[in-house]
């Protein structure tokens, strides 16, 4: 079994491929609308796409955002069938080495049933911490739509004042810039 890693643009056949997981793997509330998603993939530079092949098929990806003096991971997911074999811990880890040394924060869902549980744990055993006592509500992602109450994690120990530039950034440069 061969798993390749690379970059990806909309133009490319696999981002098709990459919008069917992502529509089966977030709920609506906790994803972009597909043309939104379209044109930031082909018009910002700081946005991201990196995706696994497994044996040349299409097995996950992961989106992340260069702001300022961290990166934000937006979303990650794997093919529900070849979960298991490393692919998202690997993705993770291209994004950490991208990173150079930046700090790494993303959103989850709070530790609520044994799905959002498992996640949290798979993260943390990645070195990821959980702030459970930072409230964080993640904006809209489309008018219409209710913002969500999630938890961030980060990739070192931060401060909540740089839990709350942190956060502000990513509403202004990933939410609101695209709402």
């Amino acid at each position: 079994m061969k798993i390749n890693y690379q970059n990806i643009s909309v133009s490319d056949s696999l981002f098709n491929d990459l919008l069917s997981l992502y529509e089966l793997a977030f709920p609506e509330a906790e994803r972009r609308p597909i043309e939104k998603l379209r044109h930031i993939a082909a018009a910002e530079s700081r946005f991201h796409i990196c995706v696994a092949t497994v044996d040349g098929a299409f097995a996950g990806f992961i989106t992340y955002w260069a702001i300022l003096d961290f990166v934000y991971i937006e979303h990650l997911a794997v093919m529900p069938e070849i979960r298991g074999l490393g692919i998202g811990r690997n993705l993770l880890a291209l994004v950490a080495e991208r990173a150079d040394g930046k700090p790494i924060i993303f959103e989850v869902e709070p530790d609520a049933d044994e799905i959002s549980h498992k996640r949290i744990v798979f993260y943390q055993r990645l070195g990821y911490i959980l702030h459970p006592d930072f409230p964080y509500i993640q904006p809209a992602y489309a008018p219409g739509r209710d913002p969500i109450e999630l938890q961030l994690m980060t990739s070192t120990p931060t401060t909540h004042l740089h839990l709350h530039q942190m956060a502000e950034a990513i509403k202004e440069n990933v939410y609101l810039a695209y709402f």
